[in-house]
């Protein structure tokens, strides 16, 4: 266990961690198999939970707490255009996630603070003989904070069972930027769409807990091959973007984008909006990873430029 601070709840031993995680329909009965491995049978229970705010002019990490496979990270300056922002990396010590796996991340952003969070690489999902792999995310911003969310693609290979809960909850005046990637396979290797089951479920939700918007995407190539036309065709790669604010006109954002998709090279992608005008939603279909980021990193620059924020470099890793 390696913690920053205290945790404001105290440790959790991975019993406690299994029954308290979210676990879909789905997925229950393969969720109760034996895994060999942890001294519950299952496997990793992480978590990992980060506060930031600002501090002397700049964003700081202000609380800090993980447990294995997760490590409290390091806060870096190093947006040339906004060095006010903190740059951070979500590390994980293995080299994936693999059955058994119940992971939890927790972020909150206070009053003011901004922060461009991010992976080190892609997340690989392992194959599950037994069990399945799941993970929760919840990130919570508050008033006149901005929050970027930009992981690297996740990487679900033959014989995965994965599901994933995001819930992103947003002040009257705060701004969340999130992207998810998924990658159908381990591509080069000839390994497209043969997980078993992904289920990825994306919740907006102000503060208070009021429901904003819920956005499900649930894959069975076992039920319906997914290489086909009416579902993914030759596409191997579909990157989703949520931009999110309580307090901006989201019908002019939407104006810019448009064309921008439309014109897009190597790329199929739309733009709506979001219930209760709370955001913006983008979906883009690739086959290629490269062209798909490339548009993604173009929508971010975009949102900057709408909240005439310093204008968005590409990060090296």
């Amino acid at each position: 266990m390696i913690a920053a601070s205290p945790s404001p709840t105290g440790a959790l031993t991975c019993g406690e961690v299994r029954s308290a995680v979210w676990t879909p329909a789905e997925l229950a009965a393969a969720a109760a198999e034996a895994v060999p491995l942890g001294p519950d049978g299952v496997g990793t229970c992480g978590r990992i939970d980060l506060a930031f705010a600002p501090v002397d002019g700049t964003t700081r990490l202000v609380r800090g707490f993980a447990t294995a496979p997760f490590v409290v990270p390091r806060v870096l300056s190093v947006d040339p255009a906004w060095p006010a922002m903190a740059v951070t990396y979500l590390v994980m010590v293995t080299g994936g996630i693999v059955q058994g796996d119940r992971l939890a991340i927790r972020m909150e952003l206070r009053p003011g603070a901004a922060v461009h969070l991010t992976t080190q690489a892609a997340t690989r999902i392992y194959r599950a003989e037994r069990n399945c792999s799941i993970q929760t995310i919840e990130l919570a911003v508050h008033d006149d904070a901005y929050l970027e969310y930009w992981p690297d693609p996740l990487i679900p290979f033959a014989g995965a069972r994965f599901a994933q809960r995001t819930l992103l909850r947003v002040g009257r005046r705060s701004t969340i930027v999130a992207r998810e990637v998924l990658i159908g396979g381990r591509i080069a290797r000839g390994e497209c769409w043969q997980f078993r089951f992904y289920l990825a479920e994306t919740r907006g939700e102000s503060l208070d807990g009021q429901l904003l918007f819920r956005d499900a995407l649930r894959l069975a190539p076992c039920d319906a091959p997914l290489a086909r036309v009416g579902t993914f065709a030759d596409f191997t790669v579909l990157g989703t973007a949520y931009l999110i604010g309580l307090h901006r006109h989201w019908d002019e954002v939407v104006e810019v984008l448009d064309p921008m998709l439309r014109g897009a090279a190597d790329v199929l992608a739309g733009v709506t909006v979001l219930p209760s005008g709370a955001g913006v939603l983008v979906r883009i279909l690739g086959r290629q990873t490269a062209p798909v980021l490339a548009v993604l990193e173009r929508v971010r620059a975009q949102m900057r430029q709408s909240c005439e924020l310093p204008a968005a470099v590409p990060l090296r890793k």
